[in-house]
């Protein structure tokens, strides 16, 4: 039996990438089958996805400390 690294889908032995998620199997790099495009950017979703949550929370930390700063102000 083979299974993918990745997603653990079993796998018909002759796969070159597996049926799920286009990761290319140990027999597919063994004969050196191009790599698809899908393979190659599969993680950018996940990392753009992370990118975005760190920066609003870093935007809603900087508008907090502001609010909290221009209320300490306006206060004295």
């Amino acid at each position: 039996m083979v299974f993918c690294v990745k997603c653990g889908i079993e796998l018909p032995e002759h796969a070159n990438f597996c049926l799920n998620c286009g990761v290319r199997t140990a027999k597919g790099a063994e004969a050196n089958v191009p790599i698809p495009y899908r393979e190659m950017f599969s993680d950018v979703q996940t990392q753009v996805e992370k990118a975005f949550l760190t920066a609003s929370e870093e935007l809603r930390n900087a508008f907090n400390k502001a609010r909290k700063d221009v209320t300490e102000a306006v206060n004295r």
